[in-house]
């Protein structure tokens, strides 16, 4: 039987991440409307776990047939287009490779399908650790990633909701699309809005469904934090190269105009900012205590926002300078941003690669 839903899962060196979720949606339990196959795009060799089985065993004696298309290191674009090109489905669920969904995740999907929605978004609350810390807790409350905080249940929204780690499209809006992702949008960053742009433009039909719930297990230091805002900045040229309008959307604003209030910017408030990181660096790694104290998460959020824009505009500026550095050194050129930055080089020596992201929101602004 031809499965309703195909769940589109990029991957990169991230094997373990890989296999839990293939677990978790091995306890999914759906009815005929939630028929099911996993297309696992590997980006680069090495990517996905050889021993990858060809099916999931599900409960009530069904199954969910799994397929792992081993590429190139090509970017998490064309990877998810192999993804799509061999997927069969008539809704095509986008998940991060690093989630953990609820047993009825893939019902809920298909539920909302049925009622008449063609784009609907998950939640993706953040995982919690035993030894969670300030940050941690950040990071989950505040919109520093994911802005799920300001969203209802029911409501729709736009394009900077899209977020492909818990989205799922209805078959016939993608097959209208070129791409459907746009492959110059390498390595990450900024696909799944761009695509959503071409999409719904700017309409307000993201659908958030609050009952699809994966767990979203990703943590961060601080300073793999600020390199991921530093690489939204060297991406961000990338983004106007392909959709100016949707670059415009994001940042209400054309690139020269960003790059030149960031180069007024960045020179602006460094003693202060310095001193900021300091007490935020010191601050954020300390367990918290219960019940934890939202007046601190909100303080320490609002404090960090001069950091957060300054990251960002590091690495626009970077690219700005390095205009033809390849696509594979732009996370090497967002380490370098704030390695060679007076305030933000004390946590560029602890950046750890691993922890980029696959996935992004919107910045707040530049």
């Amino acid at each position: 039987m031809k499965p309703r839903i195909s769940v589109i899962v990029p991957t990169c060196e991230r094997p373990e991440a890989l296999r839990t979720l293939l677990s978790f949606l091995s306890k999914q339990q759906i009815d005929d409307s939630a028929s099911f196959e996993v297309v696992v795009a590997a980006d680069g060799v090495g990517s996905a776990p050889h021993e990858l089985k060809e099916s999931l065993d599900l409960p009530d004696a069904k199954s969910a047939t799994v397929r792992c298309l081993q590429l190139d290191r090509v970017g998490i674009s064309a990877a998810k287009n192999a993804a799509v090109a061999a997927s069969t489905g008539d809704i095509l669920l986008f998940v991060n490779d690093d989630i953990e969904p609820w047993p009825d995740f893939i019902q809920r999907h298909a539920d909302a399908h049925s009622g008449g929605s063609d784009v609907v978004l998950g939640y993706s609350p953040w995982a919690i650790y035993p030894d969670q810390t300030i940050l941690d807790e950040m990071i989950a409350r505040t919109r520093m990633v994911f802005f799920y905080s300001d969203l209802k249940c029911g409501e729709s929204y736009g394009i900077r909701n899209a977020w492909n780690l818990n989205l799922s499209v209805a078959r016939p809006l993608v097959d209208r699309l070129d791409g459907p992702f746009a492959e110059s949008l390498q390595p990450v960053f900024y696909d799944d809005v761009e695509f959503a742009h071409r999409l719904i433009g700017d309409e307000n039909r993201v659908y958030y469904a609050s009952n699809a719930v994966a767990i979203h297990r990703h943590r961060y230091t601080l300073a793999a934090y600020f390199g991921r805002e530093a690489l939204l900045g060297v991406m961000a040229h990338s983004l106007h190269q392909i959709n100016a309008d949707c670059f415009k959307s994001i940042f209400s604003s054309d690139l020269n105009e960003l790059v030149a209030a960031a180069d007024r910017a960045v020179d602006i408030d460094v003693s202060d900012e310095t001193r900021s990181l300091a007490t935020l660096n010191e601050l954020a790694a300390h367990a918290i205590n219960h019940p934890v104290d939202e007046r601190l998460v909100r303080a320490m959020y609002i404090a960090h926002l001069p950091l957060k824009r300054r990251a960002f505009r590091l690495g626009l500026l970077a690219r700005q300078s390095a205009p033809n550095r390849p696509w594979k050194e732009y996370p090497k050129l967002a380490e370098e941003a704030l390695g060679n930055d007076s305030v933000m080089k004390p946590l560029a020596t602890t950046q750890c690669k691993s922890n980029l992201p696959r996935r992004m929101s919107a910045p707040d602004g530049p």
